[in-house]
């Protein structure tokens, strides 16, 4: 198995980092092979006579990481709560759960893996890791941040960071993503209180099932995405089984798995969907993590959240590159994305957590809904990719380039691009004066604004409009009576007004 560059370039990286760090932690995209490039570190620890223990969460995990390290060669040992074989291998993958529970004697470990590594602060996997304290540990994980967004310092002491979502996207390793959203809970989650860092389970189910959502998805379904594989992310299992029933009901096959399902249940709720038998699986919190389905090529989102971590882990599931080459497909109904940011946001993360999340003011990577298409975009887009809608123009003062002050030459490249400003509620660029009040009026502009966008513009001003401010600058005895009237009434006399 052929290391793309990436993980070559990730798997020296780590290796450097675990000769001077007892605790590192790797962080790389859902769908960027983490699995493949851990399985290629322990089958190199384990070549050097080293052993090496691989801890997973989930049977799923389990089954996909034995069958990585069997391409690779290495036959693993396997500690679950249904098979326990070669417990004395140099390579052995156990579900964390069964591990703890049971405490076989696995002898010396000199490396611990631990997939899904933002769990390692349960006290379930503390207690795995004591066992092993003289191990050095290697944590992978798409998301390093707890529910709360703190991060993973006190459990790892240093953070390799691979690619970004956004250069897999480039060089074709992960689809490229078309998002829409409609109208979700918006600030009716205001009222829903939290719980661990994300809002009541209950409480938010109950307003997510009286919101008029379940049927839009439906509809919006059959409309965009008719006939592909689809994950609709739901908030319980009440709001799972509903959800699924609404798409049964409209004709389209669909299933309902939650964390209730036996192993068995979910195998074949899983083999009729990767067959194709189903075209939708509602879940809540089952999905999110370690599940490979390439064919999922929707995303419907039903499960607002606070945690960019779950965000993300639900946005990734879709994203692994399709057969045909094209986009993956998201539906928002949480305004989950117009909260966290697109798909190819680049987050900056460290073990303290999600480092620059705001700027100036704003939430980074904050988006924004075309009203014509419903198609989400960065904030700062200009023209919508999907419908080819103009809904942002810079400012005359942006598009001139001057800073306060600077005297420019107005060329016609400036002019022009000036008479191209558009934006909602203004069908045609201003020429006029009567457009450019409409802009200005559209915009929220001060009347003052209308003064020296016409002066730049070249646009005669009519007679009696009132364009530039009133008001005249105050004088020097004015700021003096200002300084006095704030010292009375603070019981004091201002130096500056004696």
């Amino acid at each position: 198995m052929k290391l793309r560059a990436y993980q070559a370039r990730d798997v020296d990286r780590l290796r450097a980092a675990l000769r001077s760090s007892r605790k590192v932690l790797y962080v790389a995209p859902t769908g960027s092979g983490k699995t493949v490039l851990f399985a290629h570190i322990a089958r190199g620890a384990a070549a050097k006579g080293k052993r090496v223990l691989v801890l997973l969460h989930r049977i799923e995990l389990v089954r996909q990481t034995v069958a990585k390290l069997a391409e690779l060669g290495v036959t693993a040992g396997l500690l679950t709560a249904g098979a326990t074989r070669g417990l004395d291998a140099g390579v052995v993958v156990a579900a964390v759960q069964t591990l703890d529970r049971r405490r076989p004697e696995l002898g010396r470990i000199d490396l611990t893996v631990v997939d899904e590594a933002h769990h390692a602060v349960a006290p379930t996997w503390q207690r795995v890791l004591a066992r092993f304290e003289d191990a050095h540990v290697l944590g992978v994980t798409a998301t390093p941040a707890r529910l709360d967004g703190r991060g993973l310092g006190d459990v790892f002491d240093a953070l390799v960071l691979g690619p970004e979502v956004g250069e897999l996207m480039e060089q074709g390793f992960l689809a490229r993503a078309r998002s829409f959203a409609r109208p979700g809970a918006g600030k009716d989650l205001k009222a829903i209180r939290t719980h661990a860092g994300d809002y009541d389970r209950k409480a938010l189910a109950a307003l997510m099932l009286r919101l008029p959502v379940t049927d839009a998805a439906v509809a919006d379904y059959k409309a965009r995405g008719a006939g592909r594989a689809a994950f609709v992310f739901a908030v319980n299992r009440a709001h799972v089984e509903v959800v699924a029933k609404a798409f049964a009901t409209a004709g389209v096959p669909a299933a309902a798995l939650d964390g209730t399902a036996s192993p068995r249940e979910r195998e074949t709720v899983l083999a009729k969907f990767r067959d194709g038998e189903l075209k939708v699986l509602v879940s809540c919190e089952l999905l999110t993590e370690g599940f490979d389905a390439p064919e999922a090529g929707v995303a419907i989102l039903l499960r607002p959240t606070r945690s960019l971590a779950l965000h993300r882990q639900m946005i990734g599931r879709v994203l692994r590159p399709k057969a045909d080459g094209g986009a993956a497909l998201l539906l928002d109904y949480s305004d989950n994305l117009l909260t966290h940011g697109l798909p190819d946001l680049a987050v900056k993360w460290s073990l303290e957590g999600r480092v620059g999340a705001k700027k100036k003011g704003r939430r980074a990577g904050e988006c924004k809904v075309c009203p014509s298409c419903e198609a989400v975009v960065a904030r700062a887009t200009r023209r919508c990719p999907e419908c080819g809608r103009v809904f942002w123009q810079p400012s005359s003062k942006s598009v001139i380039g001057a800073q306060p002050g600077e005297l420019v030459e107005l060329d016609r490249r400036r002019l022009d691009r000036l008479r191209r400003m558009h934006c909602h509620g203004v069908e045609r660029a201003p020429h006029t004066f009567e457009d450019l009040k409409a802009f200005a009026t559209a915009r929220g502009y001060r009347p003052g604004w209308l003064y020296h966008a016409a002066r730049d513009l070249g646009i005669e001003i009519p007679k009696g409009e009132r364009t530039a401010p009133t008001r005249e600058p105050p004088t020097r005895a004015t700021k003096v009576g200002r300084v006095r009237r704030r010292a009375s009434s603070r019981g004091r006399t201002s130096p500056r007004a004696s």
